[in-house]
C-alpha cells in the first residue's frame, strides 16, 4: 500500500437510551462536532479517522451515566457505546 493511499473512514455508534439528545464529540481533526440521535436513542458518528475521541451526550434536564466517554479508534470502527439517562 502506498503512502498516498486513502485512509479508511471509521465510525462510532451506540445508544443514549432517550430521544431528543445530541451527541457532542471532539477528536484529532474535529474540535466541536455534533451528531443527531434518532427516536430510538441511537447515534452514529461517521467519517472519522484513527485517534482519540471524546463523546458527551447532551439533553436539557437530563444527566447521563457516564457523563462522557473517551474512545480510541485504531483502524477499526466501534459500535455498542452506551450511555444511560437519568431524569
Amino acid at each position: 500500500m502506498s503512502s498516498s493511499a486513502k485512509r479508511e473512514l471509521l465510525y462510532i455508534s451506540g445508544s443514549v437510551g432517550i430521544a431528543g439528545a445530541v451527541m457532542q464529540f471532539s477528536g484529532p481533526t474535529i474540535k466541536n462536532g455534533t451528531a443527531g440521535i434518532n427516536r430510538a436513542g441511537i447515534f452514529q458518528i461517521n467519517g472519522l479517522t484513527s485517534g482519540i475521541y471524546t463523546l458527551t451526550p447532551v439533553l436539557e434536564g437530563t444527566t447521563f451515566v457516564p457523563a462522557s466517554r473517551v474512545i480510541k479508534l485504531n483502524s477499526r470502527s466501534l459500535a455498542g457505546i452506551t450511555f444511560t439517562p437519568t431524569l
